[in-house]
């Protein structure tokens, strides 16, 4: 069973969710402010130049930012490559998740979806969506700033000192949570010192190979109490295993000896292909 924590960690270090959020929200915002047609009166509020210019604006800015993108995305691997041929390849998720990488390319490809959807929507050459021009100019300015800004940070985060103190950071972040410092206070640790009587131990099972990820405590607390049995997990988050590896022992209570049951509990360790920080 895959936990909150484990989602927002595997959203947070996908390059494409949140340009592709912005990509959806822009084309919906093109959409709904191309039926938005001013007065005559108001037409200098907005854009004060005729429709072929509005379109040839729009058709710059489309074509400009798609640009953009690419030039930022190639810097981006060369970033990538540099850190995992000299540092390390773990590095390569800090830098996938890095929020201003994801927040420059999401200006950019919000730009271009916006550019584009308002074009094909320009409609009636008396009447342009000179609102949808305007904001598209803003838009276009915007993404000069993420450009600068993306290039700045990247060679910025391609120090070392820079590397070692997101990594830092990180795990500082982890070890926090794990041991419980701050507002809740330290929490106790250590087992039971013994277990109840019945049947065991029985095998739980990895139902497929790779890093554990992460632990669902409170699954594997809420199913020991309802079958009376006691739980010894001998992985942490971090280890290596194999399918149909023994991940720990269970014993349970007479007459809850049934292994199907056992193994149902088995998702509630996480095993995925790659080592988090979490």
């Amino acid at each position: 069973m895959v936990t909150p924590s484990v989602l927002g960690e595997r959203f947070r270090s996908r390059l494409w969710p949140i340009p592709a959020v912005a990509a959806v929200l822009a084309g919906v915002a093109a959409g709904v402010l191309s039926t938005v047609r001013p007065e005559p009166e108001d037409d200098l509020v907005f854009w004060a130049g005729e429709a072929s210019s509005a379109r040839a604006l729009l058709e710059v800015l489309a074509g400009t930012s798609l640009t953009v993108v690419a030039l930022v995305f190639s810097l981006f691997l060369v970033a990538l490559q540099l850190a995992a041929s000299q540092y390390s390849p773990r590095l390569l998720r800090t830098f996938s998740r890095d929020p201003w990488v994801q927040a420059s390319l999401a200006v950019l490809i919000a730009t271009f979806v916006f550019s584009l959807v308002t074009l094909a929507l320009f409609g009636t050459i008396d009447r342009p969506p000179r609102v949808s021009v305007a904001v598209a100019v803003a838009l276009g300015l915007a993404g000069v700033g993420a450009l600068v800004g993306a290039v700045a940070h990247i060679v910025s985060s391609l120090r070392v000192e820079t590397i070692m103190t997101d990594t830092q950071e990180d795990a500082d972040s982890v070890i926090d949570a794990s041991l419980g410092v701050g507002e809740h206070g330290p929490r106790p640790v250590g087992w039971p010192p013994v277990g109840p009587g019945g049947t065991g131990p029985l095998d739980l099972t990895a139902p497929r190979g790779g890093f554990v990820q992460a632990v669902n405590r409170s699954r594997l607390v809420s199913w020991a109490q309802r079958h009376a049995a006691y739980v010894q997990l001998d992985v942490v988050p971090g280890d290596h295993t194999l399918a149909g590896r023994s991940l720990g022992r269970v014993w349970v209570a007479e007459g809850t000896d049934d292994a199907a049951d056992v193994n149902e509990i088995a998702s509630a360790v996480l095993v995925g292909y790659e080592r988090t920080p979490d």
